[in-house]
């Protein structure tokens, strides 16, 4: 892996070049000008995501390491403004012998699951020293390109990718949770969701959850995300009651589900909600906030896989800033995090302290 990054890192300078001049023949041949077209060359992708997608998808190949066979930890992109200055693009590649194309995959020909398109070049380039290193060009037209990002099918591959990418011990649930959708059908309909919310039961929780989370974090379907969520909460309501301590994170995820939708007013109710019922469960007088709270409850809250209280605080202060411009209540709820995070962490170094000392920063600019 070192090797492979010190040879990316050497043949960066490298394809920048190539790629710059390649762009000024294309848009000189078509009498366009250069400034239209964008590139983008990233950084070189990160060690652990490599490791990851050599292990998981190129393990099993011979000759090995599934290493070897990583592409694209030097890539770059390309974004033409027109389909004949595409079409430009490939000529010039496959005339310019400097460019030695390993392998293409045309994705505007064939798109991929999620509808994502684009031209994907592999070519090896002269490193100098006597090796040569193999890396990616994407070349896109623009304004499909800007459609993935509006519809944000990055999402959906990340999502299917991870079904089909190893052995992993939520395989089969996930998988399951896919047929629950489906039910055969290639559609969910709004019918088909609430025949499923009224059939289940008590059992269905867990699987509700996971259920919501999909429509949440992969689909971007906030709506019926939001209708699972509520049937969650009225379940969870029946079998333990209305001050049950993890009826705070079914609510907290409602909040948040009701910000994406815009409902702000709703998505304050259900934050404080959650810190309340939080705050009732430690045994101490909401009203009395934080002076006699319970560190040790919350920890042991978070190491039961529930939601920090100082993430709940940190969410409502994000909230009150963005959609209400309530300076004064957007620091006391960042304050608030960051109180219990301090105590939890016993430093202010610690990433999660520091991103909400980022946030309370933002807003003493205004303020």
């Amino acid at each position: 892996m070192n090797e492979l990054y010190e040879a990316a890192h050497i043949t960066r300078p490298i394809l920048k070049e190539k790629v710059e001049k390649l762009v000024q023949q294309v848009c000189q041949s078509l009498s366009d000008d250069p400034d239209t077209v964008e590139i983008k060359l990233p950084e070189l992708k990160g060690r652990e995501r490599a490791s990851r997608k050599a292990q998981d998808d190129y393990s099993g190949r011979v000759p090995g390491p599934g290493i070897a066979w990583l592409y694209d930890v030097l890539r770059c992109s390309i974004l033409f403004q027109s389909a004949d200055q595409v079409l430009k693009c490939i000529d010039i590649l496959e005339q310019d012998e400097t460019f030695h194309i390993v392998k293409v995959q045309n994705r505007f020909q064939i798109p991929a699951l999620t509808g994502y398109r684009d031209l994907n070049f592999h070519i090896q380039l002269d490193g100098g020293g006597g090796f040569q290193h193999i890396c990616e060009i994407q070349v896109h037209h623009r304004a499909i390109q800007c459609l993935d990002y509006t519809l944000m099918t990055h999402n959906y591959y990340e999502y299917f990718r991870s079904y089909f990418s190893g052995a992993t011990g939520s395989l089969e649930e996930r998988l399951n949770d896919l047929k629950l959708i489906g039910k055969g059908v290639a559609v969910v309909n709004e019918s088909f969701l609430d025949d499923l919310l009224q059939q289940s039961e008590e059992e269905d929780r867990s699987r509700l959850r996971r259920l919501a989370k999909l429509f949440e974090e992969q689909l971007c379907e906030h709506e019926w995300a939001l209708k699972v969520w509520e049937r969650v909460l009225v379940l969870e309501t029946l079998r333990n009651g209305e001050d049950y301590v993890f009826l705070s994170d079914v609510y907290y995820f409602v909040a948040g589900t009701l910000k994406q939708l815009g409902q702000v007013e709703r998505a304050l109710e259900f934050y404080q909600k959650a810190i309340d019922i939080r705050l009732e469960n430690s045994g101490e007088d909401p009203i009395e906030g934080l002076e006699a709270y319970r560190y040790s409850l919350d920890w042991s809250f978070m190491q039961k896989g529930g939601v920090s209280l100082a993430d709940i605080y940190n969410e409502m202060g994000l909230l009150l800033f963005e959609q209400q411009a309530d300076l004064r209540g957007s620091i006391l709820h960042f304050q608030r995090s960051l109180k219990i995070k301090k105590e939890h962490y016993k430093t202010s170094d610690h990433p999660s302290v520091t991103k909400t000392y980022a946030n309370l920063a933002m807003v003493l600019r205004f303020n």
